[in-house]
């Protein structure tokens, strides 16, 4: 059986009991869909890494290790599934009104040495007005809206300042790349 002979998307979803997850199952339900939802704590979860995974800020490396994972993952998928009739897309929300950054308040301490790095990062998140987080029902429209296109992305950026982050450290990667490429060009003689 392939995709085609499918006339209702299936959505599987992981972390479906909060945030993104919970509101994406609902969305589909709601549309007659099938969804396959995967909840691993029933009482709270955290949600996407947003840019993370093109990009990683001091105190959050494990979490950016977990994103750069998923993508090379993902990347695999869309090979292997696409001779299923299959699609994959990675999203990459920004920040979004979920308990996962509500719960970065209750980070263990650091030490001192810390002060200018790992704090000033939960700091500068902790001070983000609530206009600055796009809501559950939005990002979880954009999702449904680009994987119902007729060529969904293999990546979907959503929220203005996680696509410019992704921006930023995607075009400084290729600056490097640049600058050395004559150190890059030379072992290939």
């Amino acid at each position: 059986m392939t995709n085609e002979d499918n006339i209702s998307p299936v959505w599987f979803i992981t972390g479906a009991s909060s945030g993104i997850g919970r509101e994406l199952v609902h969305q589909a339900l709601e549309a007659g869909e099938a969804v396959a939802a995967v909840a691993r704590h029933i009482e709270a979860l955290g949600d996407l890494g947003g840019s993370y995974g093109q990009t990683a800020d001091p105190g959050v490396g494990l979490l950016a290790a977990t994103k750069y994972a998923v993508e090379g993952l993902s990347d695999a998928l869309v090979a292997e599934v696409a001779p299923l009739g299959i699609g994959v897309t990675l999203v990459r929300p920004g920040l979004t009104a979920t308990p996962f950054l509500g719960n970065l308040g209750t980070a263990a301490a650091t030490h001192t040495d810390y002060d200018q790095t790992v704090r000033v990062v939960q700091q500068a998140i902790q001070a983000l007005p609530a206009s600055a987080f796009s809501g559950v029902e939005r990002v979880a429209a954009g999702i449904r809206t680009a994987v119902a296109s007729d060529n969904p992305p293999r990546r979907l950026a959503l929220g203005v300042a996680g696509a410019d982050s992704m921006r930023k450290a995607l075009a400084a990667r290729i600056a490097v790349l640049d600058e050395w490429a004559t150190v890059t060009d030379m072992v290939d003689a």
